[in-house]
Order: structure tokens, then sequence, then C-alpha cells
């Protein structure tokens, strides 16, 4: 009877760590003030020629499709809804530049590889807009009670954080080397949120965060400012929804 009890505290012991680690990863991938993530798609080679292909599929239904031929012609099919509401979500593919954690917002800055910039609705399944160029991106985050929200970047524990210093300057913390990132998945997340909750199949209303006062802004300073919801940029030479 001891050996069963001590057996069963144990099992509880290890169940209360396992969550323990996986709240504090989801720490870890949450921007900090200050933090700025480069992302880069530029080919290495002049005559370089790759493709890419992206199954991307939640435990809520939503998901999608998308290839990027060698011609950097991009195909995006199957996009699929939420069961229900869910916390807003920005994917930026095929795409260079760098996202820089401030105190109100989050900012993306691009450099142009390519022959244009497409904007999609994913909730709606269509293409909002093409750019020749996005200068800047900006956008906020909030709960459903109104208060500051926070970002969740599942690929900032590949990538290298650059931190900017009291006297201004970015400097490349001691970090093991990683490899290059090509692409950012950005969730609009409660500061109390638990990663148990970002993934599950139905989402609490507790658990909801959305982007605001998103602001896009191309290199003839045209403004486009977009409502709440989910999206997604990519760059390449031309753009198929299906």
């Amino acid at each position: 009877m001891k050996i069963l009890k001590n057996t069963i505290i144990a099992l509880m012991f290890l169940l209360t760590l396992s969550f323990t680690i996986k709240d504090k990863e989801f720490q870890n991938n949450l921007l900090k003030v200050g933090e700025t993530i480069s992302f880069s798609n530029k080919p290495k080679y002049i005559f370089e020629r790759t493709s890419v292909s992206i199954k991307k599929g939640h435990y809520d239904g939503s998901g999608f499709d998308l290839t990027i031929d060698t011609g950097k012609n991009i195909f995006l099919r199957s996009v699929r809804k939420s069961i229900g509401p869910k916390q807003d979500e920005l994917l930026v593919i095929g795409c260079t530049g760098t996202m820089t954690r401030n105190k109100e917002n989050v900012i993306f800055s691009f450099e142009k590889c390519r022959k244009k910039y497409y904007l999609i609705d994913m909730i709606n399944a269509k293409l909002i807009d093409s750019f020749d160029s996005i200068i800047q991106l900006s956008l906020s985050s909030t709960d459903i009670n109104g208060k500051p929200a926070e970002f969740y970047c599942s690929q900032k524990d590949k990538s290298v954080v650059y931190e900017e210093t009291s006297n201004q300057n970015i400097v490349l913390p001691k970090v093991r080397n990683t490899p290059k990132i090509t692409d950012i998945n950005l969730t609009s997340v409660p500061a109390d949120m638990k990663k148990e909750d970002l993934f599950s199949k139905v989402h609490k209303e507790s658990t909801l965060a959305h982007f605001s006062n998103i602001e896009l802004l191309t290199s003839t300073n045209k403004k486009v400012n977009l409502p709440s919801g989910d999206y997604m940029i990519c760059e390449g030479n031309s753009f198929n929804l299906r």
C-alpha cells in the first residue's frame, strides 16, 4: 500500500513538473520589450532555385496548405477556419526583415527581395491587396477587456534574439548558434495565458486576445489600417488562392 502511495505521489510530481516546464517554455517564447528577431528568405546564391511546402493545422480546426515554387510563385490552398473564436494570428512567409517588440506594439521592417507583397485575410480566405513594397507593419495586442496583451512567437526559441541595451545599442546575446529563421508566426495572447490554452480544441473566452491598431506603411507613404483578425503576408512573384 505504501509503495502504491509513493508511486502515485511520484507520478503527480512528474505531471506537475511537466506542466511547469511547458509553461516556462511558453513564457520564454513571449516577446520581451526591446527584443528583435530577424527572418530571411534572401537567396544565398544568385541562381538559387528552391521550393517551400507548408501544411499547417491546429487542434481548433484552423489551417492551410501553402507552396512556393522555384520561381517564387505562391499557391495558397485549403484555408480552414477554427471551430470557434480564437486568438488573432499573423503569419509572415517568404519575407525578409526584422520584428521588434516595443512597449506599446510590435514593429515589422521589411527588405524587398521579390516582385510583390501579398496581404491575405485568413478568416475569410481572400486576398486583400498586393503591394510593390511594405516598409513597416505595426500592431498592438489587446485582451478581451481592452487591456494590453502579449505576443507569442513560436520561432523565438529557434532564433538569435537581439536585445536593446540601456545605451540604445543592439547587441547579440551570448547564446547557442541557431539556424536562420525564414518565417514568423505571431499570436496575440493574454498576459496570464497557459500553453495548453493556446493549443486547445475550443478556446475559452478568457484566453482570447486580438491585434489592434494594425497599420501597414508602403514606400509611397500609403497607410493601410486593418481590423482585428488573422492575416498572412507573403512575398513572391505571383499569388494564387484556391
